[in-house]
């Protein structure tokens, strides 16, 4: 196995001993991962708890249901790059921060004590009742889900079975995973056996520009898609989808892309949480109860306030979080500050090789953005690969 070269220049009588603990492996700690090999030298106990081997990238998982991408290229070998850095990787979950004995509870049963621990653990998509009334039900998050979604499908059609589906959800995710279904379909010979329909809320992309929705709406309207506007998914039944207009959209397949909700973890934990429940955290990115525990992207409230759940975020706390890791355990420095980005470059991959660019009210469709967002996407996953690790950790 090829081992990572020694970092110079670090100073590790500060800390030597200490144990931190990252909660999951999501974009806002790959910085923090990249540097496991500096920090494991100076003496840190490093442990990762993460749901599964490997992290999946949310920005590539449309393309993942329409086979655009391989599951290796949307992927972070997580268990491989603690390892390879001397560190310790739990397939495992958190289920209660005892914050004031510096001990996780993980649904193995296990305790897990610390230092410093960091939360980058993600949001959870909404339920419906009747989860198991007969359809397959498929949740956007996590994103195993997604290639599992497509290997059904995939099997479907291959016995040529109508394949039912009804996407709950008119968000970005919704639009998404309903354009990219009707790609899988044409990869597939199978359009015919493709039934599709999006209960959208209030309207497809309630929060966007109204060009925004107008070009995503006929987008899949050409493609086939049945757009339920003014419609609310209430529950799922045996034969599909019940709305609050007494209507059951039939499924056998329903894909559930509502909101987000934080986990419930850190409320449990008694912790102090913003409106939707993530870890409140200041804007050095630290419970300001208990400034050991950090945190960031979806799981987490800056001073309290809920802000868009987008990947942009989180890329962008990566490096400073990493750095207030790090000062956190020396107990010394200056922290540095986070301030949530207003404007952001928001890309939709409609499925058919063209994308919706939707920054500064402006709305336009063309390909060139589709090859815009798959530029941005595979660039970040090489660039989030540690350098120390490509090579042995490569798929």
């Amino acid at each position: 196995m090829i081992r990572p070269k020694p970092f110079s220049g670090v100073s590790p009588m500060p800390m030597r001993g200490k144990r931190l603990v990252l909660l999951g492996a999501g974009h806002a700690h790959l910085p923090i991962l990249a540097r496991l090999p500096k920090l494991i030298e100076a003496g840190v106990q490093v442990t990762v708890v993460g749901p599964a081997p490997f992290h999946y990238y949310s920005g590539m998982a449309p393309g993942l249901l329409s086979g655009r991408y391989a599951l290796k290229e949307a992927r972070f070998p997580m268990r491989c790059i603690v390892e390879l850095a001397g560190g310790e990787f739990l397939e495992d979950t958190v289920t209660i921060i005892r914050a004031t004995r510096r001990e996780l509870v993980l649904a193995s049963g296990a305790t897990l004590p610390y230092d410093v621990a960091s939360f980058n653990i993600g949001s959870e998509i909404v339920s419906l009742p009747g989860m198991d009334a007969g359809p397959a039900v498929f949740k956007v998050k996590p994103i195993q889900n997604v290639n599992r979604l497509h290997d059904m499908v995939v099997r479907m059609f291959a016995e040529q079975e109508t394949v039912r589906v009804v996407v709950v959800g008119g968000g970005p995710a919704g639009v998404e995973m309903s354009g990219n279904l009707v790609t899988l379909a044409q990869r597939n010979d199978a359009s015919k056996l493709l039934d599709l329909t999006l209960i959208a809320g209030s309207k497809v992309l309630h929060n966007a520009p109204a060009a925004a929705r107008r070009i995503a709406a006929n987008a899949l309207h050409a493609h086939g898609v049945a757009i339920m506007e003014g419609e609310r998914a209430e529950e799922i039944t045996a034969e599909g989808v019940r709305t609050d207009s007494g209507r059951v959209h039939p499924a056998n397949i329903v894909v559930l892309a509502l909101g987000t909700s934080a986990p419930s973890v850190f409320k449990d934990s008694g912790l102090p949480v913003g409106s939707d429940g993530g870890l409140e955290v200041d804007d050095h990115l630290r419970c300001p109860d208990f400034p050991e525990l950090l945190g960031g992207g979806d799981c987490v409230c800056p001073g309290g306030e809920v802000i868009p759940r987008v990947g942009v975020h989180a890329v962008r706390e990566g490096p400073l979080l990493a750095d207030n890791i790090e000062t956190t355990l020396v107990d010394s420095g200056a922290l540095k500050t986070f301030t949530p980005q207003q404007r952001f470059m928001l890309l939709y991959n409609l499925g058919d090789g063209s994308a919706v660019f939707n920054k500064w009210g402006v709305a336009l469709r063309s390909r060139l953005f589709m090859l815009l967002k798959d530029y941005i996407d595979r660039g970040f996953m090489r660039s989030a690969m540690p350098g120390w690790a490509a090579a042995a950790c490569a798929e």
